[in-house]
């Protein structure tokens, strides 16, 4: 059975700035819910081509990026806010002032995480295909699970290639998936559905 993540309010990978960043959040709670829905109304697909667009800012793969690439990502995406409150939403995470952001913190806020119940579900997954309990799971191992012909091929090969994009975001060039990888894959797919159980009916198609 893998190790679940600490249930926390905000989902974030930074530690020594934690509190300051989950504060920061609580203050600009309405402006954060605004640039949520401005991206999550775009869908899943979205979210996995913002990873891309950030992999490509980050030419050092130092997982940050500053003001200029986020203020970029927001303009490529048609992210419908003013300069002063893409300025704060990037200084949330930024309580230090450095002038760039661990991206990922950002991408996490942004998806959210599972409940409880889809928590569950994904776990259910991830426990079938590492029958031999190994740490990490071979990505042609999920690649090669996901053939599945009531959801027709188009949706196969669009799986497929958000997995493979999203492991290129995670993986920098490892051939493995790691256990918080499958997971987050599952958190950005989570969003095109509304309902746990057109969730549930997904993942029993697995």
């Amino acid at each position: 059975m893998p190790i679940k993540k600490e249930k926390r309010k905000y989902n974030l990978t930074s530690t020594g700035f934690r509190q300051k960043i989950e504060q920061n959040l609580d203050d600009n709670a309405n402006l954060i819910k605004k640039m949520r829905k401005e991206i999550l109304s775009q869908g899943a697909n979205t979210l996995f081509d913002i990873q891309k667009t950030l992999n490509k800012f980050d030419v050092d793969n130092s997982n940050k990026i500053d003001i200029d690439e986020f203020n970029r990502l927001c303009n490529e995406y048609n992210i419908n806010l003013i300069p002063d409150e893409i300025k704060t939403v990037f200084t949330c995470f930024d309580p230090s002032r450095t002038g760039k952001i661990n991206y990922q913190d950002f991408l996490n806020i942004i998806h959210g995480s599972l409940n409880d119940f889809r928590s569950g579900l994904v776990d259910q997954l991830y426990n079938r295909l590492n029958q031999n309990n190994r740490s990490t799971l071979e990505l042609k191992a999920i690649l090669s699970s996901f053939n599945d012909k009531r959801m027709g091929q188009e949706a196969t090969d669009d799986f497929k290639d958000n997995f493979i994009s999203h492991h290129d975001f995670f993986g920098k060039g490892k051939t493995d998936v790691t256990y918080n990888e499958f997971v987050n894959f599952f958190e950005i797919l989570s969003n095109d559905f509304k309902e746990d159980s057109e969730f549930e009916k997904y993942m029993n198609n697995r």
